[in-house]
């Protein structure tokens, strides 16, 4: 049987890079405190040795630390359960640490830097899509203890020969860089060679063309350097905010509150509050998107409304939100989720005009007013997008799109572009597992407008397809089990008043008509996959 005092215990230092004696500990931290031992050859002696990247407690030297390769085996190893309160800030590293990330626990910021690989040369395209794979992001340096950090990786890994791709560009063009979190550049590391004051960095302010990139300048001690984003470098650094899911937690939000974000856990609702720049609000959307999963804020209840009011008090500012007439029928939907209005909070006497944005108006104090989209305001609130709502999938087997879907209903649906009989397009959709389309609300009329909108196939075309409503008596039947009554214009031609099509023109627009079932007409139809497919008839 093994003592413990015959025992050797791996702890868990470790270092990343061969000969490095840069060590870090599980939770991404670098390590301060050590105890080497070696009285007669110092440790750790990896240099010396190669391949010693793991560390433990050696008994035959009083329990000193000692380096050894990682693929060793040793008798003894020690674990520790992690403090939730104290371990919780810098969590979302540790499963990152062991890729090759490092931790500062002083700015809560998870990075790794790639140089090693001096063959490939990345553009800044490449080096984001290699973040984004990693899921992390190009780094964000924006304060100086940041930079400091960085270089301090960027020398202790003896890297001091390689230049660095890193998140601030000008995604404007306009000679105003932002990071690729949406927070325009505060801090700066500027360089530029001292002896031409003319020429300091960024030069695009200076006439030079298409340096919309910055990179850390190796010749210049790492300095900032805009560039050509299709150019070449050698290395880039990345940086991890933790779970990118896309669903809101308290969580998710936390981690951004100290870029401005305020959470409502009663409504599960994150958002930015943005003042002080003129923009449109297509830039205004822009701006919210730089950030992972945010858009502009989506305000479909009375208690939302009521948090955003708060939050602004009196902010002298009108501020952007995600209502738009995409169609110029004065119908406004949420863009950011493709939903009609049903709540709404318009200043009294206002009627939303075609083709206009909505936004908070201060001078009327928040209520929505509407406006030119492309009129420049001085404000937009942005928000992290909500928890994915649970509903049936859509098979799309077969060519059928999920053009939709809410707790409700899920528009699963197909448009077939030659012209039959109602009652062959019946039949093509049944051997489908589908029935045809059931166009039974202003929202479900809505969603297809849309997507007949993003389909090459449909869009500036005119359209007449077959519908699924058929009358029985005094009410319309759909294939989804919806009833509603007759239309008005029935009563006076009840004859013909049967089986329902639409009529799309080339601006989107749609008009319901009827026509006898067993009529000699060929149209094109869609047909739409139900919760229960081909369970309907």
């Amino acid at each position: 049987m093994v003592s413990v005092n015959d025992t050797n215990f791996w702890i868990g230092a470790k270092t990343h890079r061969n000969g490095s004696h840069i060590y870090y500990w599980p939770g991404g931290e670098n390590v301060v405190y050590s105890h080497w031992g070696g009285a007669i050859a110092g440790q750790p002696d990896d240099r010396r040795l190669g391949n010693q990247n793991c560390v433990f407690l050696n008994n035959r030297d009083r329990y000193f630390w000692h380096d050894d390769e990682c693929s060793e085996l040793k008798t003894g190893f020690i674990c520790e359960i992690w403090n939730v309160t104290s371990g919780q800030k810098h969590s979302k590293c540790i499963s990152k640490v062991f890729e090759g990330y490092t931790y500062d626990p002083f700015n809560d910021f998870c990075v790794k830097l790639h140089f090693d690989d001096h063959i490939h040369h990345y553009t800044q395209a490449m080096a984001k899509d290699a973040c984004k794979k990693d899921g992390a992001s190009l780094v964000t340096l924006d304060n100086e203890s940041k930079m400091d950090y960085i270089l301090q990786n960027i020398f202790s890994n003896r890297q001091n020969a390689t230049d660095y791709w890193i998140g601030a560009e000008d995604i404007h063009n306009n000679s105003e860089f932002y990071w690729s979190t949406g927070q325009k550049i505060a801090y700066s590391h500027w360089g530029g060679p001292a002896w031409a004051d003319n020429l300091t960095q960024p030069d695009e302010l200076y006439g030079a063309i298409n340096r919309r990139c910055v990179y850390l300048n190796h010749e210049h001690n790492y300095t900032w350097f805009d560039r050509d984003c299709s150019s070449h470098l050698t290395g880039y650094i990345c940086q991890y905010f933790g779970n990118n899911s896309g669903e809101v937690s308290l969580t998710d939000c936390t981690s951004r509150l100290s870029k401005g974000y305020s959470y409502d856990s009663s409504s599960n609702f994150c958002i930015s509050i943005h003042k002080g720049e003129n923009v449109t609000r297509s830039q205004a959307r822009q701006r919210c998107s730089m950030d992972k999963s945010t858009d502009l804020v989506v305000i479909d209840n009375n208690q939302k409304m009521d948090y955003i009011s708060k939050l602004l008090g009196d902010s002298a500012a009108d501020f952007w939100i995600g209502g738009l007439d995409t169609f110029h029928n004065a119908t406004f939907y949420w863009e950011p989720v493709n939903k009609v209005f049903n709540y709404t909070n318009w200043f009294t006497g206002i009627q939303p005009l075609p083709s206009d944005c909505a936004f908070l108006d201060y001078q009327n104090k928040y209520f929505w007013s509407t406006t030119s989209c492309s009129r420049p305001i001085n404000g937009y609130i942005c928000q992290i997008s909500e928890k994915s709502i649970k509903s049936p999938a859509c098979d799309t087997s077969g060519g059928y799109k999920n053009i939709a879907a809410n707790e409700n209903y899920v528009m699963c649906v197909k448009l077939h572009t030659e012209s039959v009989h109602r009652s062959e397009a019946q039949q093509i959709c049944a051997g489908e597992g589908a029935v045809l389309i059931s166009l039974d609300t202003d929202e479900k009329l809505h969603q297809l407008r849309y997507f007949l909108s993003q389909n090459n196939s449909t869009r500036h075309q005119s359209l007449v397809t077959w519908t699924g409503g058929r009358r029985n008596g005094t009410n319309f039947y759909y294939p989804n089990g919806v009833i509603s009554p007759l239309p008005l214009f029935c009563a006076k031609h009840l004859g013909t008043c049967e089986c329902t099509y639409t009529s799309i023109s080339k601006q989107l627009n749609m008009h319901a008509h009827t026509i006898k079932c067993n009529n000699s007409k060929s149209h094109s139809f869609m047909c739409e996959r139900t919760f229960a497919h081909g369970a309907m008839a």
